[in-house]
């Protein structure tokens, strides 16, 4: 069997030399046999070997006996250990999800600190064949799609399953065979949650009435689904550069751009989307194939102006043809957010620069006396003019802009230059007094304008904080 992981390892990449590999231990048959076929092969594959236990709190005495139990089998070994401990009971209690799901999310991410204080170590998990069956068959009940059929992989991220081509029989067998005294967590025999009732009635009846094989069959299905969906992700590797677009925490892609591609890369395409705007790459808890479905008819429709909210907070609008997906603002949406800001605004220091936060860009006001050439990060106006003070503000109900063809609606203005309902709250306007004279970065007003009598040029520039305090 050592000789069976190592080959595993090999073939399918999971290790290098020079590796730090974690292995997640339990105590259990799996993860006691992983740990010590793992110190076998250190030396001949080139890695160093740490253990970690996670301490759930759940069974009380009994979790922590094993604890203690892999402490000491990694003493008596002279493995470099870690320990992590938590109130899982009580976290999904307060996060509203499944004693099975908390108790996962916790381990995970027990691990994942311990990867980071390691320098990114590998984390060795003992996940066993049987255990890919029972869990594309959970999938299949939920209704997944090709990514769930393929189950568990052999290595995502830094996330490493040796195991997962043996069964939990050759697996406890090891450890007789090794004199390995592993430790029995009982609860795994209760049908008390969906994967042990897969485990304990599902699988058993479904093998001894339909498939002998059905084991098998499942890893099987995951082996074919695992190639056609690399498949299908390469084609959105090789779109995605000229498609998508991203900047400041929101990724755009045009509508006729994504309708152009197949409805597996489609698919494919909106879960990258959703789960880079959720954060972290990672998709939201709870997305699933009916918010790919309201997705799928949101951009058939192509209504611009509209909007849809996903789990993860994530939002998405459609917008004179391409759809935006970003993690709206913590509490209120976005649009009611802005509100909060000043109606007056940020008083400008003229002559002089002055910072807003709100908009994290700062303003420069010159006075010279030669009329310079116009831009479009800077206006020109007659100083004399200005006989009132200047304001940034965000736009406002009511809004109206004076230019050569006369006065319209600010949100007509906008229409016209087909800019981004989402985008409007965040563009800068400059007012002297109540007059706009520059939709900063877009438009210059009428007001205040310079002509033949100009004598002393007021220049106003915006930029970002980050530019020559000398730059106009």
């Amino acid at each position: 069997m050592i000789k069976q992981v190592k080959k595993f390892c090999l073939d399918n990449k999971l290790v290098s030399e020079g590796d730090r590999v974690i292995i997640a231990c339990s105590g259990g048959s799996d993860s006691l046999a992983m740990l010590d076929i793992f110190l076998t092969l250190r030396e001949s594959l080139g890695i160093r070997v740490a253990a970690a236990h996670y301490e759930h709190g759940i069974r009380g005495e009994e979790s922590k006996a094993d604890a203690r139990f892999v402490e000491e089998f990694c003493k008596e070994r002279g493995v470099e250990f870690y320990i992590g401990y938590g109130d899982v009971p009580s976290w999904a209690r307060s996060h509203g999800m499944s004693l099975e799901t908390a108790a996962r999310e916790c381990r995970y991410e027990f691990l994942q600190s311990v990867s980071r204080k390691l320098g990114g170590a590998l984390i060795a998990m003992a996940h066993h064949r049987d255990d890919q069956a029972e869990t594309v068959m959970m999938h299949i009940l939920q209704g997944s799609g090709l990514t769930g059929l393929a189950g568990m992989r052999p290595k995502r991220d830094n996330i490493i399953r040796p195991l997962l081509f043996l069964s939990k029989e050759q697996l406890v067998d090891y450890c007789y065979s090794n004199g390995l005294q592993a430790r029995v967590d009982r609860t795994n025999e209760v049908a008390d949650c969906t994967r042990n009732r897969i485990r304990l009635k599902l699988m058993p009846n479904l093998a001894s009435t339909y498939n002998r094989a059905i084991t098998d069959g499942l890893c099987h299905m995951a082996q074919i689904a695992a190639v056609d969906g690399d498949f299908i992700q390469s084609c959105v590797d090789a779109v995605w550069p000229d498609l998508v677009s991203e900047s400041e925490g929101r990724w755009s892609v045009s509508c006729a751009g994504f309708k152009a591609q197949h409805a597996a890369v489609q698919r494919r395409i909106l879960q990258r989307l959703v789960a880079k705007a959720g954060g972290q790459g990672v998709m939201p808890r709870n997305f699933g194939y009916v918010h790919i479905t309201l997705l799928m008819d949101f951009i058939a429709a192509e209504k611009t102006g509209s909007y849809l909210s996903l789990p993860g907070d994530v939002q998405v609008s459609l917008s004179y043809g391409e759809i935006s997906f970003y993690k709206k603002l913590a509490g209120e949406g976005y649009r009611r957010e802005v509100r909060k800001f000043s109606d007056k605004g940020v008083k400008l220091s003229v002559p002089g620069r002055t910072e807003t936060p709100e908009f994290g860009i700062c303003f420069k006001a010159e006075i010279r006396e030669e009329k310079p050439e116009y831009g479009q990060q800077h206006i020109v106006l007659d100083y004399d003019k200005c006989t009132d003070d200047f304001y940034v503000r965000r736009r406002a109900e009511g809004d109206r802009i004076q230019l050569s063809g006369g006065t319209k609606k600010l949100k007509d203005f906008f229409i016209d230059r087909k800019i981004p309902r989402e985008q409007r709250d965040r563009m800068p306007i400059l007012c002297l007094g109540k007059n706009i004279v520059w939709v900063a970065g877009c438009q210059q007003a009428m007001p205040a304008r310079v002509d033949e009598e100009t004598k002393r040029f007021l220049v106003i520039s915006c930029c970002g904080k980050e530019r020559d305090k000398g730059e106009i």
